[in-house]
């Protein structure tokens, strides 16, 4: 599922005919008898629940893109966390159903040793660097309420960093 905030779709290029219908998505829940589908690297997070005919609920939940940051503010990856028990902290957003937690969960990592890996992984015009650079140092336009759809809220306490906007030596 892309995100519905017309303006966020319009700033990533997604023209409006490649939307995935609700239809679409409450029929895999039908067909696969699930009632979570998780999934992981799809570039942008989403977590949101749907309510069946018969009262049920099914959740849809992906962690974006685990290894870079996925929201405006601090940076940090998301994981997916599905458990019986609650989440001790860092949540970014979730929901119980029945006895189930279902949950982002931001997490942490060292950014200076990560970039270093990174830039020294990927020359500064190769694809990866092209396309991965500036998001690892500001991370996307997209807020935790765009994340959280339905019966999930977003932690919105998330607070803004100053943060770099290159990772690559300029010098000349």
């Amino acid at each position: 599922m892309e995100p519905l905030d017309d303006h966020f779709r319009e700033s990533l290029g997604v023209p409006p005919y490649l939307s995935t219908p609700e239809s679409f998505v409450r029929g895999e829940f039908k067909s696969t008898g699930a009632d979570i589908i998780a999934t992981s690297h799809s570039t942008y997070p989403i977590a949101q629940d749907y309510l069946t005919e018969d009262g049920s609920r099914k959740i849809l939940i992906n962690n974006g893109c685990a290894g870079a940051p996925n929201l405006s503010g601090p940076l940090s990856g998301l994981l997916t966390r599905i458990s019986v028990f609650e989440p001790s902290e860092k949540v970014l957003c979730g929901v119980k159903v029945n006895d189930v937690h279902v949950h982002l969960q931001r997490v942490d990592y060292p950014k200076d040793d990560f970039v270093q890996h990174f830039c020294s992984n990927w020359s500064p015009n190769s694809p990866g660097a092209l396309l991965f650079s500036v998001r690892l140092f500001t991370g996307t336009n997209l807020s935790p309420r765009q994340v959280a759809r339905g019966s999930f809220k977003a932690n919105v306490t998330i607070e803004d960093e100053n943060i770099p906007t290159s990772i690559f030596n300029t010098k000349a």
